[in-house]
């Protein structure tokens, strides 16, 4: 219900706005068994696919200029998030999209509440491909320092060291 909900409230209510300043931009919604409300959306506009389930979703993040998280209700983990921004794709989410992650906005992710600002931070990103590469740079490098083997290791072995001192 969260991921449906959030693709509906993007369609209708920010991406006009991405479509209105950028009408040559598409949307690609990957995830495996759409609702049948998801499929419909791309029946009416063919600007938006609907792929449903894929053998590697890497393939459509590789591909894509920026990623968008439009969550509205909270619930889950965002690792998803993690695994874009390991991408260097600059990913715009709402707060609750990106809830209970660590990440410093406008430095390696673009938070956005409303509607408009958020088709504004969209907007910007695919037209200004210099800072969104910085964004996507910083977010690959802050999760590489972060949720890398070696660092969760070294957080491991630090909690371990800490544990045994009590």
């Amino acid at each position: 219900m969260p991921n449906v909900d959030a693709v509906q409230y993007f369609v209708r209510n920010i991406y006009p706005f991405v479509k209105s300043e950028i009408p040559d931009a598409s949307l690609s919604v990957v995830g495996r068994s759409p609702d049948a409300s998801v499929t419909a959306l791309g029946d009416g506009d063919p600007s938006i696919v609907v792929t449903g389930t894929v053998p590697d979703t890497r393939v459509y993040v590789d591909r894509s200029a920026v990623a968008v998280v439009p969550m509205r209700i909270g619930g889950g983990t965002r690792i998803k998030i993690y695994e874009m921004m390991a991408m260097a794709k600059t990913v715009v989410s709402t707060s609750i999209g990106a809830e209970g992650l660590h990440y410093a906005d406008g430095e390696n992710i673009l938070i956005a509440d409303e509607p408009r600002e958020f088709a504004k931070l969209v907007i910007k990103a695919l037209r200004e491909k210099e800072w969104r590469a910085s964004i996507g740079v910083n977010a690959r490098d802050f999760v590489a320092s972060r949720c890398s083997w070696e660092a969760v290791a070294e957080q491991f072995v630090g909690l371990l060291a800490h544990s045994k001192e009590r």
